[in-house]
């Protein structure tokens, strides 16, 4: 229930400060505690988080973008693909699919949905950026560690 709160639209205001990024981990650090009963501060948490198998809240929001991003390249959500997305002239580095980085003034435009996700983009494996079924994209993207 909480989850869903601490996530609703993330792909679009994900917080690129740390002191953002750590208050949004403490929800998830403290439910791991409560969901695990085990309140003692000698208890590690980045152990009950590895024994729940939660990955933290900064992975799941890049993997989100990350699938959102697909979803325009694939014209399967009613945003085109921007015209300032261009791809990479020359062959591939990692992928076919590369676009060329954006060019940012402001910090809070570097940290927009569009050039944040565009940088992740290009780090993909060639395995799981040329894949062309939003389904078989989703399960490469919750498979593997970035």
């Amino acid at each position: 229930m909480v989850l869903k709160k601490v996530e609703y639209c993330s792909t679009m205001w994900s917080p690129h400060q740390q002191k953002y990024i750590s208050k949004l981990e403490m929800v998830q650090r403290r439910a791991a505690r409560f969901t695990l009963c085990q309140y003692s501060h000698q208890s590690s948490v980045t152990n009950m988080l590895k024994e729940l198998q939660w990955e933290s809240l900064a992975h799941r929001r890049m993997t989100a973008s990350l699938i959102l991003l697909q979803k325009v390249r694939l014209g399967l959500v009613a945003t085109p693909l921007p015209p300032f997305f261009i791809q990479a002239p020359r062959p591939p580095i990692r992928h076919p699919h590369r676009y060329l980085p954006l060019n940012t003034r402001t910090e809070a435009y570097r940290n927009s949905f569009f050039p944040r996700t565009l940088i992740d983009w290009n780090r993909l494996p060639m395995h799981t950026a040329t894949l062309e079924n939003i389904d078989a994209f989703k399960r490469a993207m919750t498979s593997h560690t970035l």
